[in-house]
C-alpha cells in the first residue's frame, strides 16, 4: 500500500526562518490562530483565555517559548498534572 501524502515543502527563506527567534507577533499570530475552545495545557487555560488578557500574559508567554527555543527544553512543570480523589456518597 502506497501513501499519498502530501507535506509542504519549506522554501530556502522559509527554512531559515525556522532557526530563528521567536517574536510576540509570532506567538501572537499562532494563539490566534488556533481554535480559542482548546486548552493548551493542564491547567484548563483555554485560548480564549490568553487572546482576551493578551496583554497581560504576552511577556510571560514570550519568555516561556524564548527558553524553549533557546534551552531546548520546558520546565518540568509544563505537563504535571494533578488528580483529585472524589468521595462518592
Amino acid at each position: 500500500m502506497e501513501l499519498d501524502l502530501k507535506f509542504r515543502i519549506l522554501n530556502g527563506e522559509m527554512a531559515l526562518r525556522v532557526e530563528e527567534p521567536f517574536l510576540i507577533d509570532d506567538i501572537k499570530e499562532a494563539v490566534w490562530h488556533c481554535d480559542e475552545s482548546k486548552a493548551p495545557g493542564p491547567d484548563g487555560l483555554n485560548l480564549c483565555f490568553f487572546r482576551k488578557s493578551w496583554e497581560i500574559v504576552k511577556e510571560d508567554l514570550f519568555r516561556l517559548m524564548s527558553n524553549f527555543f533557546i534551552l531546548g527544553k520546558l520546565e518540568k512543570s509544563i505537563n504535571s498534572s494533578f488528580i483529585t480523589l472524589i468521595p462518592v456518597s
